[in-house]
C-alpha cells in the first residue's frame, strides 16, 4: 500500500539516481483504490510545494478517480493532475493486459479522451504497438497460436508463459487481426510501415 512516506522516499531516491533536484512530471504508476484519492492529491501536492516536482500525473487510473482527484485539488487551491498514462493502441485489448491496468483503446472511450483534452490533461499512452502485434505483420499469426493459450489453464503468475498468455489473450482477437490488415493496407498505400500507422493512430 502506498503511503505519504513511501512516495517521498521513492521520489527522493529517483532524483538522486537522476542527479537532479526536481522532476518536471511525477506520475504514480498504478492506482490503489483502497486509498482515498484525496490522500494522493495531498501527498503529491506536498512534494510539489517542497519543489521536488513541478507537474503531477497518474498511470492506469480510471476516469472516475482522475475526476475525483482534479475536483478535490481545484476546490482546495491545489495543483490538479495534468497527465494520465493509460494503455492506448490501435489494437483494442479484450481484457486487462496486466492486473490493475486501464485502457483507452476502445472506440467507446472517445468521450473520455475528449474530457482529458478539455481539462488540460495530457494522454501519454503506453504499449502503442501492442507488444509488437501492431509492428510486425507476421507476429502471432492465427495458425501459429497455441490452442492452450486461450483454452488451457493459466500459467504461474509472473512466468514468461503467463506474460505471453495475457498478451495474446488481450490482443489476438478477430477484431485486432482485422485492424492490423487495414493498417497494413494503409501502410502500403502511404509508403509507411505498420508501426508508423499504429503510432499515428495513437498520436491522433
Amino acid at each position: 500500500m502506498c503511503t505519504r512516506e513511501s512516495l517521498r522516499s521513492e521520489i527522493t531516491a529517483s532524483l538522486e539516481a537522476l542527479n537532479t533536484d526536481h522532476a518536471d512530471l511525477y506520475m504514480l504508476h498504478r492506482d490503489d483504490p483502497r486509498i482515498d484519492v484525496r490522500h494522493f492529491v495531498d501527498w503529491m501536492n506536498e512534494l510539489r510545494d517542497d519543489g521536488l516536482v513541478k507537474r503531477l500525473g497518474v498511470s492506469n487510473w480510471s476516469l472516475r478517480r482522475i475526476h475525483e482527484a482534479c475536483s478535490y485539488a481545484l476546490s482546495n487551491d491545489m495543483e490538479p493532475l495534468t497527465a494520465t498514462s493509460p494503455q492506448l493502441s490501435l489494437a483494442v485489448p479484450s481484457n486487462d493486459i496486466w492486473p490493475s491496468t486501464y485502457s483507452l483503446s476502445c472506440p467507446s472511450k472517445a468521450s473520455e479522451i475528449d474530457w482529458y483534452g478539455q481539462n488540460g490533461i495530457e494522454v501519454m499512452g503506453w504499449e502503442a504497438l501492442a507488444k509488437g502485434f501492431m509492428a510486425v505483420p507476421t507476429l502471432w499469426r492465427r495458425h501459429e497460436l497455441d490452442f492452450s493459450t486461450f483454452h488451457g489453464p493459466d500459467a504461474e503468475t509472473g512466468t514468461d508463459l503467463w506474460r505471453l498468455q495475457r498478451i495474446q489473450r488481450a490482443y489476438c482477437t478477430s477484431g485486432n487481426y482485422a485492424r492490423r490488415d487495414i493498417a497494413l493496407k494503409l501502410a502500403k498505400d502511404s509508403g509507411l510501415t505498420l508501426a508508423q500507422i499504429a503510432l499515428l493512430y495513437s498520436l491522433g
